[in-house]
């Protein structure tokens, strides 16, 4: 986190926590969203300046709840989600041919991977983030977490050429092919994966 933000938070501790108005939607797009795109359930207008994405990459963080924010200075921007906290591209890459890459543009090793029931692929990973205490001096402190993310549906058929599909294995529906590691493809209901992975789609206040 930068200095500058934890200066702020310092300065002004008492600044109200926002919700509503961050969206992260499933291409791995940060999206804000007004009061119409709210009350009609739209996801609102891309964020297109480079300078505010790098910063709100740089400060997203996690609270005891597991609900996503972006520390804006004094304040917190609760991030409401498409479907996963983390969306994820195949990369080229010199060295390895391909590399996995977050929305935050860190790079992921992928430990396990679903298909959902609408034909996402899932990927979960071990993340490292910002946790901060829900206490009244807020604390900050980088931790590691199980996490998922989504793959977005541009790379579906790069998967597909790294992957083999069985439907005849039980419990198991095919293998993808990565770094010379066969990682099973298995089936997971797009409802169970909030709870699965310990987040919240929609952060609320208390």
């Amino acid at each position: 986190m930068d200095q500058s933000t934890i200066s702020a938070i310092a300065k002004w501790p008492d600044v109200p926590f926002c919700y509503g108005w961050l969206f992260l939607d499933r291409r791995g797009s940060f999206r804000l969203r007004n009061e119409y795109s709210q009350k009609h359930q739209l996801p609102g207008e891309i964020i297109k300046h480079k300078g505010l994405c790098d910063t709100i990459r740089k400060n997203i963080c996690i609270d005891t709840h597991k609900q996503y924010f972006f520390q804006n200075g004094p304040q917190r921007v609760y991030l409401s989600l498409a479907y996963c906290p983390y969306v994820v591209r195949l990369i080229p890459d010199p060295k390895y041919s391909w590399i996995l890459q977050n929305h935050l543009s860190q790079e992921i090793n992928p430990t396990r991977c679903y298909l959902d029931e609408k034909g996402n692929i899932l990927l979960e990973f071990v993340a490292n983030i910002m946790q901060c205490s829900n206490t009244p001096q807020l604390f900050f402190q980088e931790t590691q977490i199980r996490t998922i993310a989504l793959l977005h549906d541009h790379d579906l058929n790069i998967f597909s050429e790294l992957s083999q599909m069985n439907i005849a294995n039980c419990g198991v529906i095919g293998t993808f092919n990565w770094r010379n590691s066969d990682i099973p493809i298995e089936p997971i209901v797009r409802s169970d994966v909030p709870k699965e992975f310990n987040f919240l789609e929609v952060p609320s206040a208390p």
